[in-house]
C-alpha cells in the first residue's frame, strides 16, 4: 500500500502530474546519483535502469522521500512506473557505445529491464 495515500503507488503514478513530481524528486539532490555523458552532441545525465528501479523500491539511507508521493513497495510496480516514464517521454532509453558516449535506443528493440 502507498504510505499515507489510499490505493497503490502504481495507480497514483498513472497521473502525469504525479509522474512530474516524481521526476522533480529524482533530479533533486535527494534523488539517485547520476552520471554524465554525451548523447547527440549534448551533455546528458543518465542512470542505469536497474539502479533506478532499486532506488525507487529501496531509496538510499537518509533519503527524505517527499510526503506527497507514496513510496513504491515492489519491483514490478517500480518497473511499471519506469515504463510509464519512458512512454510519456520523461526519460528515454540509451545504449552506451563508448566511455562517456550514449546513443538513443529504440523502444521497439528492448523491454525495460
Amino acid at each position: 500500500m502507498a504510505s499515507g495515500i489510499g490505493g497503490s503507488a502504481k495507480d497514483f503514478y498513472e497521473d502525469e502530474k504525479h509522474l512530474m513530481k516524481l521526476c522533480d524528486f529524482l533530479r533533486s539532490s535527494e534523488g539517485p546519483p547520476v552520471r554524465e555523458a554525451v548523447e547527440m552532441d549534448k551533455r546528458v545525465y543518465y542512470i542505469k535502469g536497474e539502479k533506478l528501479v532499486n532506488f525507487l523500491v529501496e531509496p538510499k539511507k537518509g533519503t527524505k522521500w517527499p510526503k506527497e508521493l507514496p513510496k513504491i513497495d515492489s519491483r514490478p510496480d517500480a518497473i511499471a512506473i519506469c515504463k510509464d516514464l519512458c512512454a510519456k517521454q520523461f526519460i528515454h532509453r540509451s545504449e552506451k557505445v563508448a566511455k562517456g558516449e550514449l546513443e538513443v535506443r529504440s523502444m521497439k528493440l528492448v523491454a525495460f529491464l
